[in-house]
């Protein structure tokens, strides 16, 4: 499950720095 929450979180984070250049 920690391997999970881990990726996840990752790539959370590498949409939302894509996406906030993109929405500014």
């Amino acid at each position: 499950m920690a391997a999970i929450n881990l990726a996840r979180h990752e790539f959370h984070g590498d949409w939302n720095y894509t996406i906030t250049p993109k929405s500014s």
